[in-house]
């Protein structure tokens, strides 16, 4: 009985790990396919929160964080989750700073912007935000 117990335990345990290997593996072949934006849009779209997705990216030397960063905010993904969980990793308030002005600078969509920033103005693709 103890044995049946114990498999059963390890088991549950067991799973936790691999749903955490799926997404990676997921991740990192959208990546080497499309590039980080679309890979950070199905992370995002599959219920990846931006914590997850920043921890990942920041143990992973071979994906640029700013670029990560601003991949997110293109996505539209909360900006003060991608924060809290950058700072905690012990990325500079520059580096996201930068990354926000670059999202804000290449994906002027003014959906994205208007629910990333929630400022309640909407930017042309022609007119910056201040």
């Amino acid at each position: 009985m103890k044995k049946k117990i114990i498999a059963f335990i390890s088991i549950l345990l067991l799973i936790p790990v691999l749903a955490l290997a799926d997404w990676t593996d997921d991740f990192l072949q959208d990546y080497t396919k499309f590039g980080i934006d679309r890979s950070v849009e199905n992370a995002l779209a599959n219920d990846v929160t931006p914590i997850q997705i920043v921890t990942f990216i920041v143990d992973n030397d071979k994906i640029n964080n700013k670029d990560t960063f601003k991949a997110l905010y293109c996505a539209g993904a909360n900006r003060d989750e991608v924060h809290a969980a950058a700072l905690k990793l012990g990325i500079s308030e520059l580096e996201l700073a930068r990354a926000l002005e670059e999202s804000i600078a290449e994906c002027s969509a003014p959906l994205v912007l208007d629910d990333r920033d929630n400022t309640g103005v909407i930017a042309s693709p022609s007119t910056p935000r201040r």
